[in-house]
């Protein structure tokens, strides 16, 4: 049996269809589709196998919202009930703040004001229930503001790092 579910990333909406077997799980995404052998779930932990590589994933929900940390990633997934995307103001910029998924402390810091990243280049590190998930710059540009230090206690979706994209 089929589900279809709808996900914001980004202000993009994307089209998620699940089709489950008694052997796997066929993901697809838009045009791509995905053999996903779920070997472990429980709480926020998922561990499956995607073309024969072993994935630990940590999916932490609220509400409708999906924070999930998978290879060294964070993505906010945020489910909505149509295909349409949702106005929002200031739709189509990156937003160069990075927050936390969950609560935690900060174990180490890779930046400080006024460095140049780019996209993906780790910020710092985060550990939050027995885990260490790295955040990344989700944008080229400069890092402006960093509010925490090593050793903080930081809240969910407490603001850590703003990357500002760099004017050329």
């Amino acid at each position: 049996m089929s589900k279809h579910r709808y996900y914001e990333h980004k202000q993009q909406i994307h089209t998620v269809k699940f089709d489950e077997t008694d052997e796997c799980l066929t993901v697809t995404v838009g045009e791509t589709e995905y053999q996903v052998m779920v070997r472990y779930q429980h709480d926020d932990q998922l561990v499956f196998e995607l073309n024969g590589e072993r994935i630990v994933a940590h999916v932490v929900r609220q509400g409708n919202k999906r924070y999930l940390h998978l290879n060294g990633q964070q993505w906010l997934l945020e489910q909505v009930s149509t295909a349409r995307p949702r106005r929002r103001e200031g739709a189509g910029d990156v937003s160069g703040t990075v927050t936390a998924s969950m609560p935690g402390t900060v174990l180490q810091l890779f930046v400080t004001v006024g460095d140049m990243v780019s996209k993906g280049d780790p910020l710092l590190i985060l550990e939050a229930m027995k885990m260490e998930i790295r955040l990344t710059a989700p944008l080229d540009g400069r890092v402006n503001v960093i509010q925490c230090t090593v050793g903080d206690i930081v809240e969910r979706e407490q603001m850590l790092v703003t990357v500002g994209e760099e004017l050329t």
